[in-house]
């Protein structure tokens, strides 16, 4: 579902003639995103110090489970609630179990000698429909959706948190 508006905070931009980004305890960046539906997404970026990013972590919170994944090519953790059943130690029912590369692969193949975000398998997935005259599995409205959220969002935090409308390229 796209995104319609999103509110965004940073402690410190950083960049190119502020302070770089790898300076201690700057650059913290909270983005609310809002649909038609009223639902909120919030996105969290941290930049404390330099170094290789092994350490990207994917928490997903919906109204019927979560996915968290706090490495990159490590198992992620799909937790489904059992109808929000809360039990004794104050935990949710519900089953957990373990989503690694395999299992991500069924469903977008992984593309060889490349990297394993999304980027790659989404520009050799284009490349592949362009020559086998196929549609794509990711619209290129859809990415144009992807890209105006976080571009929209790095302007609220530049502007003090200030609400930015989301322009929905499938409309």
């Amino acid at each position: 579902m796209p995104f319609s508006e999103v509110t965004s905070f940073a402690n410190s931009i950083g960049g190119y003639q502020g302070d770089p980004i790898c300076k201690p305890a700057k650059a913290f960046q909270v983005a609310l995103f809002r649909t038609n539906t009223k639902a909120i997404a919030k996105c969290a970026n941290a930049y404390k110090f330099a170094r290789e990013p092994t350490r990207i972590s994917i928490q997903l919170v919906g109204r019927t489970g979560t996915y968290e994944c706090y490495q990159v090519d490590k198992p992620g953790r799909l937790f489904l609630a059992d109808g929000h059943k809360i039990n004794k130690l104050q935990r949710r029912k519900g089953s957990t179990s373990k989503i690694d590369q395999k299992a991500l692969n069924s469903i977008i193949p992984q593309v060889k000698g490349l990297y394993n975000g999304a980027d790659a398998r989404i520009l050799d997935d284009w490349f592949i429909a362009i020559k086998n005259g196929i549609k794509s599995s990711l619209h290129a409205k859809v990415a144009a959706n992807f890209t105006m959220s976080g571009i929209q969002a790095s302007k609220s935090a530049r502007d003090g948190g200030k609400p930015k409308k989301i322009k929905n390229y499938l409309n």
